[in-house]
């Protein structure tokens, strides 16, 4: 097996972890907190974001693949497609664990960090600021 191959089995065996953690922490905030949880949108929110996440990281793959041929970006965007791919779960993840915790867990300025990357694509937006 190839260094890629492992590399990339390892992140997709790390990103079904964090979509199980999501949608179990997600399914017990509407159910217990939202009082809103159905199977049939359960189910569906399911599909929509496993859809989304496939999509995204096939596209966000592909334009690495292209861009690694330029030495100045082959690490920075192969990191950047990876936690772009990992975040879209992970945060929803992190903000359902928020709520689920009433704001204890996790910080609050962790979250802010996160939505700051969502918006900006900027690694920067995540690094402590002191």
């Amino acid at each position: 097996r190839s260094n890629w191959y492992i590399e990339s089995e390892f992140f997709m065996f790390l990103l079904c972890i964090v979509i199980m953690i999501d949608h179990i922490v997600g399914s017990i905030r509407h159910w217990l907190f939202d009082r809103d949880f159905t199977f049939k949108e359960n189910l569906k929110g399911l599909i929509l974001k496993l859809g989304v996440i496939i999509a995204g990281f096939l596209v966000l793959s592909t334009i690495d693949n292209i861009l690694s041929k330029l030495e100045f970006f082959k690490l920075y965007f192969s990191v950047l497609v990876q936690l772009i791919v990992i975040l879209y779960p992970g945060s929803s993840a992190l903000s359902n664990l928020s709520i689920i915790t009433n704001g204890k867990f996790p910080p609050s300025g962790f979250l802010e960090k996160i939505k700051n990357f969502n918006k900006s694509a900027d690694i920067e937006d995540l690094k402590n600021e002191k």
